[in-house]
């Protein structure tokens, strides 16, 4: 008895050669328009939360053994930052709580940012 069955294709749609007719002219097409550019404000930085920080100011990270001492305005924006706490509400918070002017809070916060980022400690 002969088996005479069809050879069966693989389901879904096959890959096909993109052809072109000799001498037809390629059409371009229409351009897009392009988005605005993003404000290249950098990202508010993000910390590990397992940095461990205590009440006297010693921070330490677990991935390195490495110890820091922080002031209490640090002890407040790494706990802000680890909390998920937006630019603008920490900068906000920090000039409320330690009874600043809001351009020095604004450095204060960029400087102990940098520091952070300098340490690898905030990405």
């Amino acid at each position: 008895m002969d088996d005479k069955r069809k050879p069966q294709k693989s389901p879904g749609p096959q890959p096909q050669p993109a052809r072109q007719a000799a001498g037809a002219a390629h059409e371009a097409a229409p351009a897009q328009p392009k988005a605005a550019p993003a404000p290249t404000q950098p990202p508010f930085p993000t910390v590990s939360k397992d940095l461990a920080v205590s009440e006297r100011g010693f921070l330490f990270d677990p991935r390195t053994g490495l110890t820091y001492t922080l002031n209490p305005t640090g002890i407040f924006i790494l706990q802000e930052l680890q909390k998920g706490s937006s630019e603008g509400k920490l900068h906000s918070d920090l000039a409320d709580r330690f009874d600043v002017m809001s351009e020095r809070a604004r450095e204060d916060l960029r400087d102990f940012v940098q520091q952070l980022k300098d340490f690898g400690l905030a990405t």
